[in-house]
């Protein structure tokens, strides 16, 4: 009887994994993934990661398709640096400061953390800039306070190391604490 198991088992997962396959390549088709060759396998996607120290916090961020950024927060001073790496030679060509302090209105000692999120923005060019694909969101565990940074920048411009050709942006600032929120009770 075992034997029948056994044999009829390497079929079975066989086609468990066809329809797997299937299912993937379909569910992928309908999300708009895109396909890097023949494979059903094949996704291209970008993934952020982020670290935090005493004093210094990093994450990266996809600027574009291509293109990645490493983000740094200074818990001494309070800036975010934007840092842009040639996609080339892995370097880094250029990089953009802000003071996440001043936007969190910061006075006293702060309580950092940093996150960095995908964001879709359309139809927001400005001339020949453009907002990254990622946000940079800095919070403040001492006042509650959060804010969001993106990257406006001329990709011509970065493409000659040039870093008037970008600026980072306070695009949004929120209150974590006292919101008025309804949830539910379970009642």
């Amino acid at each position: 009887m075992s034997s029948i198991f056994t044999f009829l088992r390497l079929p079975m997962i066989g086609l468990a994994l066809i329809g797997i396959a299937v299912s993937g390549y379909f569910f992928g088709k309908s999300q708009g993934v895109p396909s890097n060759s023949g494979s059903v396998f094949a996704a291209s996607m970008a993934l952020d990661t982020a670290a935090r120290g005493k004093s210094l916090s990093l994450a990266t961020g996809v600027i574009e398709v291509g293109t990645d950024a490493l983000y740094s927060l200074d818990h001494l001073t309070g800036d975010l640096t934007c840092w842009i790496l040639d996609p080339r030679n892995g370097a880094v060509s250029v990089h953009f400061r802000i003071s996440a302090a001043t936007a969190l209105g910061i006075t006293g000692e702060a309580d950092y953390v940093m996150a960095t999120g995908y964001m879709n923005f359309s139809g927001a060019n400005e001339g020949n800039a453009k907002p990254a694909q990622s946000v940079v969101y800095i919070g403040d565990g001492n006042s509650g306070k959060a804010v969001g940074f993106v990257l406006m920048y001329n990709k011509q411009a970065i493409a000659r190391g040039d870093s008037t050709g970008g600026e980072l942006r306070l695009i949004s600032a929120m209150e974590t604490r006292g919101i008025n929120s309804i949830r539910d009770q379970g009642k």
